[in-house]
């Protein structure tokens, strides 16, 4: 299998510093996900506007990523949207 890119946008509530507070811990936990190999996060603070970029080894560990859990707390957290 091939690797797979996946690119997720949003909006979001609050400063850069309220996100990186809130949300950096966070980071360790994706970093063991299965089958990610890297993540680079984005941030427009200017347009309260973030993503991210994940490379996975294969579309099985893209879609467990997507169908997990981290990606569902993301969803129903009030600080993100779109």
């Amino acid at each position: 299998m091939s690797p797979q890119l996946l690119q997720i946008n949003y909006m979001f509530n609050g400063s850069r510093a309220d996100f990186e507070r809130e949300f950096g811990p966070l980071a360790a936990e994706i970093a063991k996900v299965p089958g990610l190999r890297w993540k680079i996060w984005l941030v427009n603070e200017a347009e309260s506007r973030g993503g991210g970029s994940y490379l996975f080894d294969d579309e099985p560990s893209l879609r467990a990523y997507l169908d997990g859990p981290v990606v569902a707390a993301l969803k129903s957290h009030p600080a993100f949207s779109g």
